[in-house]
């Protein structure tokens, strides 16, 4: 195993050292790297608009282009230089080189990759300081669903995705070591790549003051911001923007917020805090006991789509809005998959199956679907399918808390 050397991401601040392996070709290489902080609290928001632009390489770029793919692994823990506290729930995440990476501008946004067996969506997580422009470092598992591992270095073509379905709420995590005199933002779950990250100095004046990235993904106020709570204003690359209130000065917890960065059905405006364990993560939910409460007559409208297919599976979503006169609450969603289907990962919900038979359980961090609210559930399954069939199957079959819906 040839040692490829350290890739230092602060040169003022001991930061968690994480471990990365690639495979190429059927050779092995280690490369070793710094990572950043660790672990969650509700919080309110508020969605706006405006427009800025920020480069971030291949991750905003949504034309078509050819490259490369090999493969490594972050294992479970996450912390690459993103500094990202886990992995995706899907495990499908790449790592970028550094004209890609560009001073982690790509850090959360998402690349739609196509291999020689399909199609794959992964998130932008981490840097590959000896890859080249086009050369994307991917997971096993998003390496697996494009192209055989056994070869090691397959031709690709990707893109960047704007606006991706299925990610947020946002969710943000205050730096070990942050106090009133210094303070670092992790934003997570924005969907595309962020542009600028401000926080409220002065709510009288709506004075914002813009805070510095950080190669490792954090953004940094090195004066210091106050005690908190904070409010923070996220703009990404298309212009969407968020203004997030209520971040507590608690390091090494994630904050997690009901907003998305752009606007889709599952925006939700506003929210309330509260907490909730450091184990539990908005790509990781945990089960909830509550019993779920009766919804009314014409109580939800609802979709499925297939969002990515390849040999084996597919990826898809079922979206379920509360129409009901009441909030939906600890909502359970139920629909109906093909007999040869079996789902696999899942997220916005914990899921279950059971023959045809599919649950999807509210997380503890989104426990009531508010009238209006709209909840996009994820999942991978192991058998290819076409769009048609599936949506056929799902649509059709779709409850809120024992009530069917109607189509949107």
């Amino acid at each position: 195993m040839r040692g490829l050397g350290v890739c230092a991401r602060r040169s003022d601040e001991v930061s968690n050292v994480r471990s990365r392996r690639r495979f190429s070709g059927g050779s092995r290489s280690a490369l070793r790297g710094w990572g950043g902080a660790v672990a969650v609290v509700a919080i309110a928001g508020v969605l706006v608009a405006n427009a800025s632009g920020w480069p971030a390489g291949a991750v905003a770029d949504t034309d078509s282009h050819s490259g490369r793919a090999t493969f490594y692994s972050l294992g479970d823990s996450g912390l690459g230089n993103c500094s990202f506290p886990e992995v995706p729930a899907d495990r499908f995440y790449a790592a970028l080189g550094p004209e890609d990476y560009d001073h982690a501008g790509g850090c959360g946004g998402y690349l739609e990759v196509t291999g020689p067996l399909g199609t794959v969506r992964v998130l932008a997580a981490d840097k590959c300081p000896e890859c080249e422009s086009g050369h994307l470092d991917m997971s096993p598992e998003a390496f697996a669903m494009i192209g055989p591992l056994a070869d090691g270095v397959i031709p690709i073509t990707y893109r960047g995705v704007r606006d991706p379905d299925g990610v947020g709420p946002v969710r943000v995590r205050v730096k070990e070591g942050s106090s009133a005199w210094w303070i670092g933002f992790l934003i997570m779950d924005h969907g595309n790549p962020l542009a600028s990250v401000e926080y409220l100095a002065d709510a009288d004046a709506d004075e914002w003051r813009g805070l510095a990235r950080a190669e490792y993904n954090y953004w940094l106020q090195e004066d210091g911001a106050g005690p908190g709570p904070f409010t923070l204003r996220l703009t990404d690359i298309y212009g969407h923007q968020a203004v997030v209130e209520g971040i507590e000065l608690s390091p090494m917890v994630d904050q997690v917020t009901n907003v998305r960065m752009y606007e889709t059905d599952a925006s939700s405006p506003t929210g309330s805090a509260s907490s909730a364990s450091s184990a539990s993560s908005a790509s990781s939910p945990a089960p909830t006991a509550s019993v779920p409460g009766p919804a009314e007559s014409g109580a939800c409208a609802a979709t499925a789509a297939v969002n990515t297919m390849w040999p084996t599976g597919f990826q898809a979503t079922v979206t379920v809005r509360n129409t009901a006169a009441a909030a939906a609450g600890s909502w359970v969603v139920t629909w109906i998959v093909p007999a040869d289907v079996t789902i696999g990962t899942a997220w916005n919900a914990t899921v279950g199956q059971s023959g045809t038979a599919v649950t999807a359980s509210a997380p503890v961090w989104s426990p009531t679907l508010a009238v209006g609210e709209t909840v996009s559930i994820g999942f991978n399954a192991d058998r290819p399918i076409g769009p048609g069939t599936v949506e056929a199957a799902v649509a059709g079959s779709i409850t809120l808390n024992g009530e069917s819906c109607v189509g949107f």
